[in-house]
């Protein structure tokens, strides 16, 4: 699970990315705990369809 707090825009895409990016190849997955995110515009809201899409087309195993 990631829990990031504040906002987040297209200047935080690579931060964001790196953490869904390493609970997905550690784990298989990712949690978005988005209680904490004060703000957040459509690049992120597209980076989370990305990875939902990613995620949902992995290989069993």
């Amino acid at each position: 699970m990631i829990a990031p707090q504040g906002e987040f825009d297209f200047g935080t895409v690579p931060w964001l990315q790196e953490q869904i990016d390493t609970a997905v190849n550690e784990h298989g997955g990712v949690i978005l705990e988005a209680g904490g995110i004060t703000f957040i515009d459509p690049t992120i809201l597209t980076l989370i369809l990305a990875t939902h899409q990613r995620i949902a087309n992995l290989p069993p195993g």
